[in-house]
């Protein structure tokens, strides 16, 4: 395309490459006066003295770029103008996607296995690949994303793929959107990015209903010996957690030299797998014989099958609500709280990092406990019925 023509009355002629909705101008280093040009042929006009060899030059740079743009057309799903521009001058071109960040991402937490990163949180980070995967495909007809398009947009819909096609809650969504946000600020952190896409992106989570089972629930469980191996198992695994506050992660890496003796007491020792944190508990009778039962271990199975068998107990148990290896950690916290347990006891207790974790899970359970420790101090007649929810 013609410009502004130098003092020699000639213009130079520039190839102007637009992909999706940018474009840009590269100079062709080929100059030539206005009346030789053949705008429709997009060539100079034979009667040029030099035509010829000006015409060869437009045509190596219309080879570049069709060579280019091959190239990046077999080898990548989606590339943006500046990947095809470098490719053109013979840059290396690494193109920049979402999923091959995810994938570089989590071979980075493999590394960390162990020491900062659980066996746990590695599998979320390989589901997110996935799912990620999937709706890309869905959404966009491509098998991955350039890092350049992403935008808020981009976790916009990926909201309503999650809530729509996977049928997941809203805190689950979020969860998922915030990983995604972590593996971006990952690659702004190896400098493949200025800044994160998602800057002004807000995410808040719901608050849920704490679930936790009474002491009568938790009684009825206790006196119920199931018919079948594996449910007499799991029944025993979740009361072990009742009594401890152990997440399930902390109980498959369980061990009996977690255990210790002190004060004349045998304490449960450990170290929380998601946090690092230092967890003391002394251990109750009904711990202890559970212990003597499983003198190694607990041969623990998955986690959603064990939540399985749960459902099936609390049925049997008649306890109308859903019963996981969560709620055994929530049931031991809410009742150490009602029976005048401290906060800041509790919380060790259950390896939170700080004291705000525990306050914003068991709030709803302190009427209770102000009830009891009323009733204590003889603020209010023990002979009063009334109950705090």
């Amino acid at each position: 395309m013609k410009s502004r023509e130098n003092k020699n009355g000639k213009s130079p002629i520039k190839m102007q490459i637009i992909l999706a909705d940018k474009r840009i101008q590269l100079s062709t280093g080929v100059f030539v006066n206005e009346d030789f040009w053949d705008a429709k042929k997009g060539k100079i006009k034979s009667r040029c003295d030099d035509a010829d060899l000006k015409n060869a030059k437009l045509d190596a740079w219309a080879d570049k770029y069709k060579k280019a743009y091959l190239y990046l057309l077999k080898t990548e799903d989606d590339f943006s103008i500046d990947q095809l521009k470098n490719k053109m001058f013979g840059e290396d071109v690494e193109v920049k996607t979402l999923i091959k960040l995810i994938y570089e991402h989590n071979l980075e937490l493999e590394k960390m296995l162990g020491i900062d990163c659980t066996e746990l949180t590695l599998q979320r980070f390989q589901k997110l690949k996935a799912v990620v995967h999937a709706f890309i495909r869905q959404r966009y007809h491509l098998n991955d994303f350039l890092l350049s398009n992403l935008s808020n947009v981009f976790l916009t819909h990926f909201d309503q793929y999650l809530k729509t096609e996977q049928k997941v809650g809203h805190n689950t969504s979020i969860k998922y959107q915030k990983k995604v946000m972590r593996v971006v600020n990952f690659a702004v952190n190896n400098g493949w990015m200025k800044q994160s896409p998602f800057l002004g992106y807000k995410v808040h989570e719901k608050p849920v209903k704490t679930e936790f089972l009474t002491e009568d629930e938790l009684q009825r469980i206790e006196n119920k010996v199931m018919k079948f191996e594996r449910m007499e198992f799991i029944r025993k695994v979740f009361l072990f957690q009742c009594y401890t506050g152990l997440a399930y992660i902390d109980m498959v890496n369980f061990k009996p030299s977690n255990i210790i003796e002190m004060n004349g007491l045998k304490w449960l020792y450990t170290e929380r797998t998601k946090t690092k944190i230092p967890v003391t508990v002394p251990l109750q009778e009904k711990a202890l014989a559970l212990l003597q039962e499983f003198p190694d271990g607990f041969p623990m199975i998955s986690n959603q099958k064990t939540n399985e068998y749960l459902h099936e107990i609390a049925e049997i148990c008649q306890i109308d609500k859903h019963l996981s290896t969560h709620v055994a950690r929530r049931t031991f916290a809410t009742l150490a709280l009602t029976k005048g347990v401290s906060m800041e006891s509790v919380s060790k207790m259950l390896g939170h990092t700080n004291i705000t974790t525990t306050q914003e899970s068991y709030a709803r359970v302190v009427p209770s406990k102000i009830l009891n420790e009323m009733r204590t101090a003889k603020f209010i007649k023990n002979g009063s019925e009334t109950s705090v929810q």
